[in-house]
């Protein structure tokens, strides 16, 4: 899976992690996990899971479990990992980055020091909380991964703790609610299903693009998160705002008159029940 490692130094938090997972009993399934990447032909999205992990390790070891979100697109995925396990990543969409909310900017060197090779590390130019790395790193076997890029929001200077992504303000609530996952016995921190889903149905709709369809199947599976952590619709529907209920409701509606077409809905990992879906509809209109 790659190229062998041409060039020496960097952080080698990939490599690390894996030397630690040598010494445990979940050794064999990651091993088989990542294999199984070539055949699924979804590398790039196993090399991400890989970086996911060892970047949440590095935040372990360093005592800092605790100042780190993963949100995104791999947010999702981990997710749905709670009820399907890891190896549904291999059935993922290809994921192509990660998104990452730290707490507090003193953990910035984290960041700079993950990649083996980093080619990009600087400050957005359209958010002044956002930080960004591009590189990658080599595994145990000094292949080299694919490479990556890690967007880092963090706290405003006139925001006191809350970090704001996009339209979303991730406060003490939102740190209280997130959710730890296991990856191969790394605890992995990320954002609630819920918080998760309300991001989602903030963004901008417009015209069909690959962007929208990959958004519909998140909030889609998010569903069938949500509804497999035994969540009630009303109580899910009544955290988000009368705008985002209601395209949940006409996005749900049209998920299933699609399905009714064309079978589509074995494109979701982890789909709703129909009875849940027609909670939601029925709750477009909030009291």
């Amino acid at each position: 899976m790659g190229n062998i490692r041409s060039e020496g130094g960097g952080g080698e938090n990939v490599n690390l992690l894996e030397w630690q997972l040598l010494d445990t009993d979940r050794l064999v399934e990651y091993q088989d996990f990542f294999s199984g990447a070539v055949e699924a032909k979804n590398e790039r999205t196993i090399n991400n899971v890989r970086y996911m992990m060892a970047l949440a390790d590095s935040h372990n070891q360093g005592g800092a479990s605790d100042q780190y979100m993963v949100v995104g697109g791999m947010a999702v995925l981990a997710n749905i990992s709670l009820h399907l396990g890891e190896y549904s990543a291999l059935k993922w969409r290809d994921s192509h980055d990660l998104d990452i909310i730290c707490r507090n900017r003193g953990y910035e060197f984290l960041y700079k020091q993950f990649f083996d090779h980093t080619e990009v590390a600087s400050k957005s130019l359209a958010f002044g909380n956002k930080f960004v790395y591009m590189g990658h790193s080599y595994d145990i076997n000094d292949f080299q991964l694919d490479n990556t890029n890690i967007d880092v929001y963090v706290p405003g200077k006139s925001n006191g703790m809350e970090i704001i992504v996009n339209k979303t303000v991730f406060g003490p609530d939102q740190w209280k609610n997130s959710v730890l996952v296991d990856y191969f016995g790394i605890p992995v921190r990320v954002v609630d299903p819920v918080t998760l889903m309300s991001m989602k149905l903030d963004i901008n709709w417009g015209e069909k693009t690959l962007r929208k369809s990959r958004d519909l199947e998140d909030i889609i599976n998010l569903l069938g998160v949500i509804e497999g952590n035994e969540l009630n619709p009303r109580l899910v529907c009544d955290t988000l705002t009368v705008s985002e209920a209601n395209k949940l409701s006409t996005i749900v509606t049209n998920m299933i008159e699609q399905d009714d077409e064309d079978g589509s809905q074995n494109k979701y990992l982890l789909t709703p029940s129909m009875d849940y879906l027609n909670e939601i509809i029925e709750m477009e209109v909030k009291g």
